[in-house]
């Protein structure tokens, strides 16, 4: 494409051959040719397309054999836009080749190597690393100069661009989008797989013995760690204290290869060493508040005092709902309760209540979900945070959007927070339902306003 005349330079390969006298003669077969095209629906022109001009262009293509036979036309539609779309290709890969791209610790870098460009006007690169839609790291722009690359012509052939993997990202799949953005809101991208897997490699010693450790009383004791080279942090909880290299209580004594050091020491009396990690466990929904489900939370057909309208329902025990059973409530994973000598499969409905709890080790500041619901087919997120009850239990309430999309999932992730450190849904260890790899909690059918019935008074 020439932006000085506004028209595309047409290159014409012809592939043609005879079946019978490709191998046998210089021309392969083919003697003569016929070739037409015209624009926009307007008259023919017999002659090879050269300069054009943009629009919609009908090519027709034929070519006669030594044996006088004229072929069927070979047919091609052709647009032109007034502005190019940009050709665009690259490659991914990992800039240490010990890593490949299905397993890369985060802090590594990726390298984006046979980058290249085709575009009459300016262009420069983007990319980042995607869940999904959600950008989940910061976008690099890599704009041309002589550091960056070469041009010829239209061509940008692009130098090795090196990407660092955020230090604080989580383990767990995405994607790496890079995309060539052009003038006049023209675009092209290419997308790689990339799978994030940190090793932390924690081992633990006192006094310099990892395994039948003693702490002396009454002395100064050394604890030390020592951890993969990916560890940007140390915690130790001794005796409800915590002390962290954040803080610089905890020293970073060795940095060399892929391991790292880290040492504090303590004056200690008669206690005992613990190590709490930050992780999140036995996660259960407590109650679903839909008039539909009092049958699976109450006994029905025992009121209290023969009046349950007055003085309600005695409450089934073992009604808590654990991971191993959702997402809450499906055909595949059902939980029935019985009514009449029959199981009954109750929906969880957009708009209803829903109470629950997750354990949390380690005393973290703050534990808190994010809800993850379609609406009209478009991802939304909800912030669910949780209130502090105790031990080492947390507990919520959240309102499924009335909106949700019938027969959808609903996903939560954990987010939780220790000083300036943020965890997230790897240190989650609950066991899921087989399949359930994307934290599936409830399968939303029906709406509670379904339950309202309205009467019009006179």
């Amino acid at each position: 494409y020439n932006p000085s005349t506004g028209r595309y330079m047409v290159t014409w390969i012809d592939n043609s051959y005879d079946l019978d006298h490709q191998y046998s003669r210089p021309d392969r077969g083919i003697v003569e040719r016929k070739i037409m095209y015209r624009r926009n629906g307007g008259e023919w022109i017999f002659a090879v397309p050269d300069n054009l001009q943009p629009g919609s262009y009908e090519i027709y293509y034929y070519v006669r054999d030594p044996e006088g036979v004229w072929s069927d036309p070979f047919i091609m539609n052709l647009n032109l836009e007034p502005v190019p779309p940009i050709q665009f290709d690259a490659k991914l890969r990992t800039l240490d080749p010990v890593f490949d791209l299905s397993d890369i610790p985060a802090s590594e870098y990726l390298e984006v190597f046979d980058a290249w460009t085709r575009f009459p006007y300016d262009c420069h690169l983007e990319m980042a690393l995607y869940s999904g839609s959600v950008m989940k790291t910061e976008l690099k722009k890599v704009y041309l100069n002589p550091s960056t690359g070469t041009k010829n012509g239209n061509d940008i052939y692009w130098n090795n661009i090196e990407y660092r993997i955020p230090a604080t990202l989580q383990d767990g799949s995405y994607t790496f989008r890079i995309t060539a953005v052009g003038d006049y809101g023209k675009s092209a991208h290419k997308e790689f797989p990339v799978i994030v897997s940190t090793p932390v490699d924690l081992r633990g010693y006192i006094n310099g013995k990892e395994s039948n450790a003693q702490i002396q009383a009454g002395s100064t004791n050394r604890f030390t760690f020592k951890t993969s080279r990916y560890v940007e942090e140390v915690r130790l909880n001794f005796k409800g204290q915590v002390y962290s290299s954040i803080s610089g209580e905890i020293l970073l004594v060795n940095n060399s290869g892929n391991e790292k050091t880290w040492e504090i020491e303590l004056h200690t009396v008669n206690v005992d060493y613990l190590v709490i990690a930050v992780k999140a466990y036995d996660f259960t929904i407590m109650s679903i508040l839909d008039m539909n489900w009092r049958g699976y939370y109450f006994d029905l057909n025992n009121p209290i005092n023969g009046d349950g309208n007055k003085y309600g329902y005695p409450p089934k025990s073992n009604t808590e709902i654990k991971t191993d059973r959702m997402p809450i409530n499906t055909s595949s994973n059902p939980i029935p309760y019985s009514k009449d000598g029959v199981n009954i499969l109750r929906s969880v409905k957009a708009g209803c209540k829903v109470k629950g709890y997750i354990r949390a080790d380690g005393n973290p500041d703050l534990v808190s979900f994010v809800a993850r619901y379609m609406v009209n087919g478009i991802e939304h997120t909800s912030g669910i945070p949780t209130g502090f009850a105790g031990d080492n239990k947390y507990e919520f309430e959240w309102i499924i959007p009335q909106e949700t999309d019938q027969d959808s999932l609903v996903s939560f992730d954990l987010v939780m927070r220790k000083g300036e450190r943020w965890y997230y849904s790897d240190k989650w260890n609950d066991t899921w339902a087989y399949g359930n790899e994307n934290r599936e909690v409830f399968h939303v059918k029906g709406n509670v306003m379904d339950d309202i019935m309205f009467i019009q008074s006179n």
